[in-house]
């Protein structure tokens, strides 16, 4: 699998697939504007992952293994409130 960019926003997602993980060589992930509820910890699998997107994701909570530290996490709306919650602040 080579695919390096995914863009996934405004589709009204509220969880990934557990087959999600199989994106082994995804740089660029956009989850922008969604319902997502969490991001899962086997989020860490996508060991090439650097951007992360979560823009507008209202429910957004994320998991204490989810290794927040590695990405470059892009968010304008609730910044400090979702950063609390990622212990960025």
């Amino acid at each position: 699998n080579s695919l390096a960019l995914l863009n996934l926003s405004e589709n009204h997602l509220t969880k990934l697939p557990a087959s999600f993980c199989r994106l082994t060589k995804l740089k660029r992930l956009n989850l922008a504007q969604n319902q997502l509820k969490r991001i899962p910890k086997k989020l860490n699998a996508l060991t090439e992952l650097t951007d992360l997107e979560l823009n507008k994701n209202p429910y957004l909570e994320l998991s204490a293994e989810v290794d927040a530290f590695r990405y470059s996490i892009k968010i304008e709306e609730h910044t400090s409130e979702l950063q609390s919650r990622l212990h960025l602040v």
